[in-house]
């Protein structure tokens, strides 16, 4: 294809997601992708603390996705707002995706077959986790346009700050890449969401260029600490309530509600 018209096609993909759903949509090089931070860093990070029956089905794979197909040319992105007056988009109901999740993977679905279809370029929706077989979301985000890595090592957009959801799917085509952003919101920033952690999971430093091989920590400083954050993961789990909901009011459910401190605190986006 020549430019011009994958710089076409780059727009109109990008069109066709936020006319399905999406919040947010942009595209990066899967070139660029796998030398992105998180590829680099991934196979020095400790092994994450799991539930005794979490802990064989959520070992991470070695590769961290990096073996995909060698016709995976362009990583397309897709985001999904998660306001704070909506959370239940990301309440787990009796071990059910979280409604924001059930979303995003239909605008995904739906989004690959009108690219195949009305494109001709092939396509494949991708898994939430790196470990089985997906890509690192947060950093295809950056390259893509969408937002930048923040003090609080999340995602962070122009217009919704990190309450964002996000998901992928890679295309067997070279496609354009629509960023990065020359954006910097963490910049002047007070930073309230290294305070209201539960677990104090920046409370040190982790990662150190000089040390580590990775030249750029982003705005991240390289403090965040995942075992500390999925120990509050683990603690949302066992504090599991089962609930009467609005949506059935017959029928109770057990609910599992994960910490968002660090995405609510941040000033960022706020309506």
């Amino acid at each position: 294809m020549k430019e011009n018209l994958k710089k076409q096609i780059a727009s109109v993909i990008i069109n066709k997601a936020l006319e399905l759903g999406a919040s947010q949509a942009g595209i990066c090089s899967m070139a660029d992708l796998i030398e992105a931070p998180s590829y680099k860093l991934a196979l020095l990070l400790p092994a994450l603390e799991m539930n005794d029956d979490e802990a064989e089905e959520n070992q991470p794979n070695p590769e961290f996705g990096v073996k995909l197909s060698p016709e995976a040319k362009s990583v397309l992105v897709i985001s999904y707002a998660h306001p704070e007056s909506e959370p239940q988009l990301d309440w787990w109901l009796d071990d059910i995706n979280p409604p924001g999740n059930v979303a995003l993977i239909d605008i995904n679905r739906k989004l690959a077959a009108w690219i195949s279809e009305t494109l001709a370029i092939e396509t494949k929706p991708l898994p939430y986790y790196v470990e089985k077989g997906g890509v690192f979301l947060k950093d295809a985000a950056v390259l893509a346009g969408l937002g930048s890595i923040g003090k609080n090592n999340l995602l962070v957009t122009p217009e919704h700050g990190p309450r964002v959801r996000l998901r992928a799917m890679v295309l067997h085509e070279t496609i354009p890449s629509t960023g990065p952003l020359d954006y910097q919101p963490c910049k002047n920033c007070s930073a309230p969401c290294m305070d209201v952690c539960p677990e104090m999971a920046f409370v040190e430093t982790i990662y150190r260029p000089e040390n580590d091989g990775v030249d750029t920590l982003a705005e991240t400083a390289g403090n965040y600490d995942r075992n500390r954050c999925n120990t509050c993961m683990l603690a949302n789990i066992k504090a599991a309530a089962t609930e009467y909901l609005e949506s059935d009011p017959a029928k109770p459910v057990k609910v599992i509600k994960y910490c968002r401190g660090c995405e609510i605190t941040c000033p960022v986006g706020e309506v």
